[in-house]
């Protein structure tokens, strides 16, 4: 299961997750492939890459590649995992993944109550369309 996560995923954990100063360490370095890029930092912060590999695939985001879902966001504790073709290709921080789709507005924040008066009216809404069509 660790190949289900890509090097990139890895650098971001390590850089938004774990805090480690990934761009500084790369900083004036020639241009290297993204595996060793990984290796390098994983050395400088003294985990290994499958470490990084493992930390990456906390049990929800693993919940959601076994699955099968090809496209999905999971998010854990402000921190966004994307997840297409099965695999973690980046991790996000929650105000970063919000902002580029345009959903920071949006969002809202409701007791578990509100929550639950929107869901059934949802489905009043839902139920009377349904009698709709079965009329039709």
């Amino acid at each position: 299961m660790l190949d289900r996560v890509t090097n990139h995923a890895c650098l971001r954990y390590m850089e938004r997750v774990l805090g480690h100063p990934v761009e500084t360490w790369l900083a004036g370095r020639s241009p290297m492939r993204e595996a060793d890029k990984v290796a390098l930092c994983c050395n400088l912060a003294g985990l290994t890459v499958n470490g990084v590999r493992e930390l990456v695939l906390h049990p929800a985001v693993l919940r959601m590649i076994a699955c099968g879902f090809r496209q999905v966001t999971v998010r854990l504790d402000g921190f966004a995992y994307v997840i297409q073709d099965g695999k973690v290709i980046t991790v996000l921080a929650g105000y970063m993944r919000d902002t580029r789709l345009c959903q920071s507005t949006k969002l809202k924040t409701q007791t578990r109550a509100e929550a639950r008066k929107t869901i059934i009216r949802r489905e009043k809404r839902h139920r009377g369309r349904r009698r709709q069509f079965e009329v039709a």
